[in-house]
């Protein structure tokens, strides 16, 4: 019988001290590692074809005859979608430049004249944008983004 209680207690004793060492090992503070997060590229389905052109880095420019902007779009499941976005994007940047041209040039008196100007501000500008021409299309495969250079001649 005191062969059964002895068993008994090793039996308990091993069982609690299995517990304690669990819960130590659960609250235990893990250790930091330094590596860094993995950064995951986006997937590009084209490369860069050619050394970045001087205009990638420009916003919106002119000269005698035209007036230039630069969009981009951003990685796209389809190149050619891709570079309507980028275009789009452009036109954006020759619409905003001729809304800022517009009003610079108005002085408002009062609020119903404001309230037509910028709608004669919109409709101008939504319609400007489409007498443009795609000149030039960069690819940088390595951010995934496409570029489109599109000019418009000045009136």
């Amino acid at each position: 019988m005191q062969r059964g209680i002895l068993i008994y207690l090793i039996s308990f004793f091993v069982a609690i001290t299995a517990c304690t060492t669990t819960e130590n090992l659960k609250n235990k503070p893990k250790k930091i590692t330094s590596t860094p997060p993995v950064i995951n590229k986006p997937e590009c389905i084209f490369t860069t074809e050619r050394k970045k052109p001087a205009w990638v880095n420009r916003h919106y420019y002119e000269d005698e005859q035209y007036r230039y902007a630069v969009g981009s779009a951003p990685s796209h499941s389809s190149i050619r979608m891709q570079i309507k976005a980028a275009e789009l994007s452009a036109k954006e940047v020759l619409s905003e430049q001729k809304q800022i041209v517009i009003n610079s040039n108005i002085h408002i008196n009062n609020t119903s004249q404001k309230t037509a100007i910028n709608d004669q501000t919109q409709t101008t500008t939504k319609t400007y944008f489409f007498n443009t021409e795609k000149v030039d299309v960069w690819k940088d495969g390595d951010n995934c983004l496409i570029y489109v250079l599109i000019k418009q001649t000045k009136e």
